[in-house]
């Protein structure tokens, strides 16, 4: 299973049901509770933005083993699947948003 953390969701109840995602890809070694990716969620919140992490297999609360990187097509896949599933759930509808990552995450991103 691969999981994606939510920071700023409208589930929060602070008014933020039409601010913009922006969807990150860590790098390796990283995950959604890491020092960069807090500090990332906290700037987005500060500027209206909703972040969504997808943590990378064998990373986080992903599973696979830990903190290994397996088939490069098979990222590719996750990271496809994690922008699609986010733009198209119901509390992203008709809002804009973009990608990005860090290391591996923007290659991915990318």
């Amino acid at each position: 299973l691969i999981n994606v953390e939510i920071f700023g969701s409208a589930t929060d109840d602070v008014g933020d049901s039409n601010w913009p995602f922006l969807l990150f890809v860590h790098g390796v070694c990283e995950s959604a509770e890491t020092w960069t990716v807090q500090n990332l969620a906290r700037a987005a919140q500060r500027n209206n933005w909703r972040l969504a992490v997808l943590e990378l297999e064998g990373h986080g609360l992903s599973t696979g083993k830990r903190s290994v990187c397996g088939n490069f097509s098979r990222l590719i896949g996750h990271a496809e699947d994690f922008v699609h599933h986010i733009t198209s759930s119901p509390e992203a509808a008709e809002v804009p948003f973009a990608i990005c990552g860090a290391s591996l995450g923007g290659v991915l991103a990318a």
